[in-house]
């Protein structure tokens, strides 16, 4: 009997416990869907250039490089490579004791020719000396005049300049060192305009001009700058089968440096009223392009066919209607049927609304 009485007792607080477990039991919580903040655009019909495409290497406006004149040793080396000059300033100098001398004597023998030739003139109006012996005066002084002038000249060139403005590209000589003529030994360079040469093919050149804008990417900086066709060649390169054009660009800063790489798109063709987003917007998965576009605050995959692409803008050809709002930034954060916020609506041209 007492076996018994325990036994209901044990039944009784299991049957408890379950009843305070159920009570307890908390209702699933529903997990609220992420909403993603986006930027869009709305697709618009608009003008578009179709654009040649190349890739070209960085040189200097100027690029000169420095012997000196003369052959001796160096006395003095006064820039570095990376520093600014303006024309006429002084590289470096050669010892000149010896030009020296030779400058002081030409001239003490021009003074002399000078002199000479004054008294023999006064003497040859005055029917004093024969013709020959003035011709003769006149050409020693002329002589003179020559080898002073000479003298003069190996005196400056002793100190050697920059024949323009710009950057020390290199300077490979040292104090003490011996130099000739024929030894290039500094160099300077003129960045404030910078040019890309480039090998255009002869069904492509006709639509180029003398002036014509381009946009230049130079990868290392990260940015596009304005450049303009300076010269287009008459003549066809026999080695490249190909026309060669120079592209000028400003460089007042001095940040783009020669060698770096540029891709250069030239406008050939002005195709009227398409659609056109920004390049951002496309996205590619699989070799299928894709957009996302803001229906009812959420977003909504599209497969499009993309036509001609600009540097920062691209046409669409299926898939996108006039008008729609395309997923600019946040594309790639978001899926289809994603909640989406749009804090901000720019038209293809940049208008912020």
């Amino acid at each position: 009997m007492q076996k018994k009485s325990v036994l209901l007792m044990v039944l009784l607080i299991s049957a408890l416990l379950i009843l305070v477990g159920c009570g307890n039991k908390e209702e699933p919580q529903q997990v609220e869907e992420k909403t993603v903040p986006v930027e869009v655009v709305t697709a618009a019909k608009t003008n578009l250039n179709k654009e040649l495409e190349m890739t070209g290497e960085i040189i200097a406006g100027t690029d000169v490089s420095i012997a000196s004149k003369l052959s001796g040793k160096v006395a003095g080396v006064y820039v570095k490579t990376g520093q600014f000059v303006n024309q006429g300033t002084v590289l470096f100098e050669l010892e000149n004791s010896s030009f020296e001398i030779a400058l002081r004597t030409a001239e003490t023998n021009l003074e002399n020719a000078q002199k000479n030739y004054d008294r023999t003139k006064q003497l040859y109006k005055l029917n004093a000396v024969s013709q020959v012996e003035f011709e003769q005066a006149e050409t020693k002084l002329k002589l003179q005049q020559a080898q002073y002038d000479s003298a003069l000249e190996n005196y400056n060139d002793t100190k050697v300049t920059a024949p323009i403005t710009g950057k020390v590209s290199f300077i490979d000589v040292d104090k003490g060192e011996m130099v000739s003529p024929q030894m290039p030994v500094a160099g300077v360079v003129d960045l404030n305009t910078v040019k890309v040469k480039l090998d255009v093919s002869e069904n492509l050149v006709a639509s180029l001009k003398e002036g014509q804008k381009v946009s230049v990417h130079v990868d290392a900086l990260g940015k596009i700058i304005e450049g303009k066709i300076r010269s287009i060649s008459p003549k066809i390169d026999k080695a490249t089968r190909a026309f060669p054009v120079e592209i000028a660009i400003a460089n007042p800063d001095g940040e783009i440096l020669a060698g770096m790489v540029s891709r250069i798109k030239i406008p050939t063709e002005e195709l009227k009223d398409v659609i056109v987003i920004p390049a951002d917007a496309l996205l590619e998965h699989n070799g299928m392009k894709k957009i996302y576009v803001v229906e009812k605050g959420t977003a909504k995959e599209r497969l499009v066919k993309a036509g001609v692409t600009s540097i920062d803008k691209v046409q669409i050809l299926e898939g996108l209607a006039e008008g729609e709002k395309v997923i600019v930034t946040g594309n790639r954060l978001v899926g289809d049927g994603q909640k989406v916020d749009v804090i901000k609506t720019a038209s293809v041209a940049g208008g912020e609304k």
